[in-house]
Protein backbone atom coordinates (compact mmCIF):
# COMPACT_ATOMS: atom_id res chain seq x y z
CA UNK A 1 0.00 0.00 0.00
CA UNK A 2 3.08 2.33 1.04
CA UNK A 3 4.10 1.89 -2.33
CA UNK A 4 1.35 2.74 -4.38
CA UNK A 5 0.79 5.85 -2.08
CA UNK A 6 4.60 6.51 -3.14
CA UNK A 7 3.83 6.27 -6.42
CA UNK A 8 0.77 8.01 -6.87
CA UNK A 9 2.29 10.99 -5.26
CA UNK A 10 5.00 11.17 -7.25
CA UNK A 11 2.91 11.05 -10.67
CA UNK A 12 0.46 14.26 -8.84
CA UNK A 13 3.97 15.53 -8.22
CA UNK A 14 5.23 15.20 -11.81
CA UNK A 15 1.62 16.67 -13.43
CA UNK A 16 2.18 19.53 -10.86
CA UNK A 17 5.56 20.62 -12.65
CA UNK A 18 4.14 20.46 -16.01
CA UNK A 19 2.15 23.32 -17.54
CA UNK A 20 -1.68 21.88 -17.87
CA UNK A 21 -1.38 23.72 -21.35
CA UNK A 22 1.00 25.69 -23.59
CA UNK A 23 0.87 29.23 -23.67
CA UNK A 24 2.80 31.56 -25.35
CA UNK A 25 4.14 34.27 -23.71
CA UNK A 26 5.24 37.86 -25.90
CA UNK A 27 5.75 40.39 -22.90
CA UNK A 28 9.39 39.92 -22.88
CA UNK A 29 9.67 40.48 -26.53
CA UNK A 30 9.84 43.82 -27.49
CA UNK A 31 9.25 43.67 -31.09
CA UNK A 32 5.94 42.62 -30.46
CA UNK A 33 3.72 45.64 -31.53
CA UNK A 34 0.28 43.97 -31.33
CA UNK A 35 -1.64 41.06 -30.07
CA UNK A 36 -5.23 40.28 -31.01
CA UNK A 37 -6.40 37.13 -28.96
CA UNK A 38 -9.80 37.99 -29.06
CA UNK A 39 -10.40 36.16 -25.90
CA UNK A 40 -11.46 39.13 -23.38
CA UNK A 41 -14.94 40.77 -24.20
CA UNK A 42 -14.01 43.37 -26.71
CA UNK A 43 -13.41 46.75 -25.76
CA UNK A 44 -16.99 48.59 -27.10
CA UNK A 45 -16.50 47.15 -30.59
CA UNK A 46 -13.06 47.17 -30.81
CA UNK A 47 -10.53 44.22 -30.87
CA UNK A 48 -7.75 44.39 -27.95
CA UNK A 49 -4.42 44.80 -28.47
CA UNK A 50 -2.79 43.21 -25.49
CA UNK A 51 0.98 43.56 -26.70
CA UNK A 52 0.74 47.03 -24.44
CA UNK A 53 0.97 49.06 -27.45
CA UNK A 54 -3.05 50.45 -27.77
CA UNK A 55 -2.98 49.21 -30.95
CA UNK A 56 -6.94 48.30 -30.70
CA UNK A 57 -8.99 47.51 -33.94
CA UNK A 58 -12.33 49.18 -34.71
CA UNK A 59 -14.70 46.52 -35.62
CA UNK A 60 -17.35 46.41 -38.67
CA UNK A 61 -19.13 44.08 -38.47
CA UNK A 62 -17.12 40.87 -36.90
CA UNK A 63 -18.22 38.60 -34.27
CA UNK A 64 -16.59 37.26 -31.03
CA UNK A 65 -16.38 33.65 -31.64
CA UNK A 66 -16.44 31.08 -29.07
CA UNK A 67 -17.41 28.03 -31.02
CA UNK A 68 -14.68 27.87 -33.28
CA UNK A 69 -11.75 28.45 -31.19
CA UNK A 70 -7.70 28.04 -31.53
CA UNK A 71 -6.12 29.56 -28.76
CA UNK A 72 -7.98 30.63 -25.41
CA UNK A 73 -11.21 30.73 -24.99
CA UNK A 74 -12.88 33.18 -28.41
CA UNK A 75 -11.74 33.70 -31.70
CA UNK A 76 -12.99 36.53 -34.72
CA UNK A 77 -15.33 35.42 -37.14
CA UNK A 78 -15.53 37.49 -40.16
CA UNK A 79 -18.45 37.52 -42.37
CA UNK A 80 -18.47 37.45 -46.14
CA UNK A 81 -18.26 41.03 -47.05
CA UNK A 82 -17.18 44.31 -46.22
CA UNK A 83 -16.60 43.16 -42.72
CA UNK A 84 -12.88 43.64 -41.18
CA UNK A 85 -11.13 44.82 -38.27
CA UNK A 86 -8.94 48.28 -38.81
CA UNK A 87 -6.85 51.23 -37.08
CA UNK A 88 -6.20 53.98 -39.11
CA UNK A 89 -2.93 54.94 -39.22
CA UNK A 90 -2.23 57.97 -37.83
CA UNK A 91 -3.45 55.79 -35.37
CA UNK A 92 -0.78 53.15 -34.90
CA UNK A 93 1.47 52.96 -32.46
CA UNK A 94 4.89 54.75 -33.59
CA UNK A 95 6.47 51.58 -33.53
CA UNK A 96 4.39 49.68 -35.94
CA UNK A 97 6.13 48.32 -38.90
CA UNK A 98 4.61 50.06 -42.19
CA UNK A 99 3.59 53.28 -40.33
CA UNK A 100 3.33 56.52 -42.67
CA UNK A 101 6.75 58.08 -42.55
CA UNK A 102 8.00 55.66 -39.75
CA UNK A 103 10.87 54.10 -41.87
CA UNK A 104 10.44 50.42 -41.05
CA UNK A 105 8.87 48.29 -43.80
CA UNK A 106 10.28 44.91 -42.05
CA UNK A 107 7.77 42.71 -40.01
CA UNK A 108 6.41 39.52 -38.86
CA UNK A 109 2.96 38.76 -38.99
CA UNK A 110 1.30 35.51 -37.72
CA UNK A 111 -2.38 34.05 -36.58
CA UNK A 112 -4.47 30.71 -37.09
CA UNK A 113 -6.96 30.79 -39.46
CA UNK A 114 -10.44 28.23 -39.98
CA UNK A 115 -13.17 28.28 -42.83
CA UNK A 116 -16.22 26.68 -40.98
CA UNK A 117 -18.38 24.60 -43.11
CA UNK A 118 -16.67 25.59 -46.94
CA UNK A 119 -13.63 26.73 -47.93
CA UNK A 120 -13.82 30.10 -50.30
CA UNK A 121 -15.40 30.24 -53.16
CA UNK A 122 -14.16 30.29 -56.54
CA UNK A 123 -12.63 33.86 -57.27
CA UNK A 124 -13.34 34.90 -53.31
CA UNK A 125 -10.45 35.62 -51.18
CA UNK A 126 -9.52 35.88 -46.83
CA UNK A 127 -7.22 38.72 -45.78
CA UNK A 128 -4.87 38.36 -43.10
CA UNK A 129 -3.24 41.69 -42.72
CA UNK A 130 -2.98 44.59 -45.13
CA UNK A 131 -2.46 48.15 -45.73
CA UNK A 132 -3.70 48.17 -49.23
CA UNK A 133 -5.45 50.19 -51.76
CA UNK A 134 -5.60 51.30 -55.21
CA UNK A 135 -3.08 54.03 -55.38
CA UNK A 136 -1.61 53.46 -51.85
CA UNK A 137 -0.37 50.18 -52.24
CA UNK A 138 1.84 49.38 -49.14
CA UNK A 139 1.38 44.73 -48.55
CA UNK A 140 -1.58 42.34 -48.69
CA UNK A 141 -1.37 39.16 -47.22
CA UNK A 142 -3.79 37.02 -48.24
CA UNK A 143 -5.26 33.29 -49.59
CA UNK A 144 -7.28 33.24 -52.51
CA UNK A 145 -9.40 30.56 -54.49
CA UNK A 146 -8.40 30.93 -58.06
CA UNK A 147 -10.77 28.90 -60.04
CA UNK A 148 -10.11 25.91 -57.76
CA UNK A 149 -6.08 26.45 -57.52
CA UNK A 150 -4.98 27.57 -53.84
CA UNK A 151 -2.82 30.49 -53.20
CA UNK A 152 -0.94 32.02 -50.63
CA UNK A 153 -0.13 35.37 -52.07
CA UNK A 154 2.28 38.16 -50.19
CA UNK A 155 1.57 41.46 -52.27
CA UNK A 156 3.84 44.82 -51.40
CA UNK A 157 3.13 48.06 -53.24
CA UNK A 158 6.25 50.57 -55.32
CA UNK A 159 6.63 53.79 -57.13
CA UNK A 160 4.91 55.55 -54.02
CA UNK A 161 2.16 52.79 -54.04
CA UNK A 162 0.61 53.11 -57.21
CA UNK A 163 2.44 49.78 -58.81
CA UNK A 164 2.57 46.05 -57.37
CA UNK A 165 4.39 43.22 -57.25
CA UNK A 166 3.34 39.60 -55.85
CA UNK A 167 6.60 38.90 -54.20
CA UNK A 168 4.99 34.95 -52.80
CA UNK A 169 2.44 33.20 -55.19
CA UNK A 170 2.47 29.62 -53.10
CA UNK A 171 0.06 27.49 -54.74
CA UNK A 172 1.19 23.91 -53.05
CA UNK A 173 -1.24 23.88 -50.80
CA UNK A 174 -5.17 23.03 -50.92
CA UNK A 175 -6.90 23.93 -48.07
CA UNK A 176 -10.32 22.36 -46.59
CA UNK A 177 -12.83 23.23 -44.42
CA UNK A 178 -13.56 22.99 -40.98
CA UNK A 179 -9.59 22.35 -39.74
CA UNK A 180 -7.26 25.04 -38.67
CA UNK A 181 -4.31 26.67 -40.32
CA UNK A 182 -1.24 28.59 -38.53
CA UNK A 183 0.21 31.13 -41.72
CA UNK A 184 2.82 32.94 -41.34
CA UNK A 185 4.42 35.89 -43.25
CA UNK A 186 7.64 38.21 -42.71
CA UNK A 187 9.00 40.67 -45.14
CA UNK A 188 12.28 42.39 -44.96
CA UNK A 189 12.05 45.85 -46.55
CA UNK A 190 16.05 46.35 -46.77
CA UNK A 191 16.91 42.94 -48.63
CA UNK A 192 12.94 42.62 -49.97
CA UNK A 193 13.47 38.95 -48.79
CA UNK A 194 10.17 37.23 -48.26
CA UNK A 195 8.92 34.22 -46.15
CA UNK A 196 5.40 32.53 -45.76
CA UNK A 197 5.08 29.26 -43.46
CA UNK A 198 1.73 27.86 -43.01
CA UNK A 199 1.27 24.55 -40.79
CA UNK A 200 -1.95 22.17 -41.78
CA UNK A 201 -2.94 20.98 -38.56
CA UNK A 202 -4.66 17.81 -39.65
CA UNK A 203 -2.12 16.80 -41.77
CA UNK A 204 0.38 18.03 -39.89
CA UNK A 205 2.74 19.41 -42.62
CA UNK A 206 4.48 22.68 -43.21
CA UNK A 207 4.35 24.88 -46.23
CA UNK A 208 6.94 26.79 -46.61
CA UNK A 209 8.50 29.56 -49.60
CA UNK A 210 10.79 31.94 -50.04
CA UNK A 211 11.88 34.68 -52.51
CA UNK A 212 13.38 38.04 -52.89
CA UNK A 213 11.16 40.80 -54.71
CA UNK A 214 12.70 42.81 -57.45
CA UNK A 215 10.75 46.75 -56.09
CA UNK A 216 11.60 48.94 -53.11
CA UNK A 217 7.96 49.04 -50.93
CA UNK A 218 6.54 52.10 -50.44
CA UNK A 219 6.79 53.67 -47.18
CA UNK A 220 4.57 56.30 -47.09
CA UNK A 221 0.97 55.40 -47.59
CA UNK A 222 -1.21 56.03 -45.08
CA UNK A 223 -3.84 52.88 -45.53
CA UNK A 224 -5.58 51.63 -42.36
CA UNK A 225 -4.18 47.93 -41.09
CA UNK A 226 -6.23 46.11 -41.71
CA UNK A 227 -7.52 42.23 -40.63
CA UNK A 228 -9.68 40.28 -43.02
CA UNK A 229 -9.92 42.81 -45.59
CA UNK A 230 -8.00 45.20 -48.07
CA UNK A 231 -8.96 48.60 -49.47
CA UNK A 232 -11.66 46.54 -51.70
CA UNK A 233 -12.44 45.54 -48.69
CA UNK A 234 -15.33 42.90 -50.53
CA UNK A 235 -14.02 38.88 -49.07
CA UNK A 236 -14.88 35.48 -48.10
CA UNK A 237 -16.08 34.95 -44.41
CA UNK A 238 -13.07 33.14 -42.38
CA UNK A 239 -12.36 32.71 -38.71
CA UNK A 240 -8.69 34.11 -37.05
CA UNK A 241 -7.51 33.64 -34.11
CA UNK A 242 -4.49 34.93 -31.86
CA UNK A 243 -3.08 37.30 -34.54
CA UNK A 244 0.01 38.97 -33.69
CA UNK A 245 2.37 41.73 -35.53
CA UNK A 246 6.03 42.24 -35.01
CA UNK A 247 8.24 44.73 -36.42
CA UNK A 248 11.53 42.59 -36.91
CA UNK A 249 11.73 38.85 -38.77
CA UNK A 250 10.73 35.90 -37.11
CA UNK A 251 12.88 32.54 -37.64
CA UNK A 252 10.76 29.60 -39.08
CA UNK A 253 11.96 28.24 -35.30
CA UNK A 254 10.15 31.33 -33.76
CA UNK A 255 6.84 31.18 -35.89
CA UNK A 256 6.66 27.02 -34.85
CA UNK A 257 7.16 28.25 -31.43
CA UNK A 258 4.24 30.51 -31.96
CA UNK A 259 2.07 27.65 -32.92
CA UNK A 260 3.16 25.22 -30.60
CA UNK A 261 2.01 28.06 -27.69
CA UNK A 262 5.81 27.91 -26.63
CA UNK A 263 6.70 31.32 -27.64
CA UNK A 264 8.53 32.95 -24.50
CA UNK A 265 8.42 29.84 -22.87
CA UNK A 266 11.01 28.39 -20.47
CA UNK A 267 13.78 26.41 -23.09
CA UNK A 268 12.89 22.62 -22.24
CA UNK A 269 9.01 22.66 -20.59
CA UNK A 270 7.05 19.98 -21.36
CA UNK A 271 3.61 19.94 -22.29
CA UNK A 272 1.39 17.27 -20.96
CA UNK A 273 0.13 14.45 -23.55
CA UNK A 274 3.85 13.86 -24.86
CA UNK A 275 7.17 15.50 -26.26
CA UNK A 276 9.10 18.34 -25.70
CA UNK A 277 7.08 21.71 -26.17
CA UNK A 278 9.44 22.28 -28.91
CA UNK A 279 8.96 18.81 -30.47
CA UNK A 280 6.65 19.27 -33.74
Amino acid sequence: MRTWTRLIRLILILLLCLPCSAANDFSGDGNCVGLWTFDDAWNGSDAQDTSGNSNDLSNTSCTRDTTNVKEGTASCNKPAGAARLERADADLSSNFPGKNGQGNTTWSFVGWVYWPGAFLGSGDQFVLASKYYTGKRQYNFHIENDAGTHRVILTIGYNNGISYERVINYTGLTFAADQWYHCAFTYNGSSKAAHIRVWDETNTTVHDDTATGAQTISDAEDQPFRIGGNGWLSTDEGVIDEAVMFNDILTSTEIDQIRAGTYGAASGAQVIGGGSALDF
